[in-house]
């Protein structure tokens, strides 16, 4: 019974982080468009 419960928590871990992961790339490349696309037509 432990093991189901460990594994259940490091997946719920797991997908949590890449889920993190993911938004922090989409936030940080939504940043890096903002600040390059202006310098590039100014």
């Amino acid at each position: 019974l432990w093991s189901y419960f460990v594994i259940f928590i490091v997946f719920q871990y797991f997908s949590l982080k890449t889920a993190v992961s993911r938004l922090f790339i989409r936030h940080h490349a939504l940043t890096c468009f903002y600040l390059c696309v202006p310098k590039a037509y100014s």
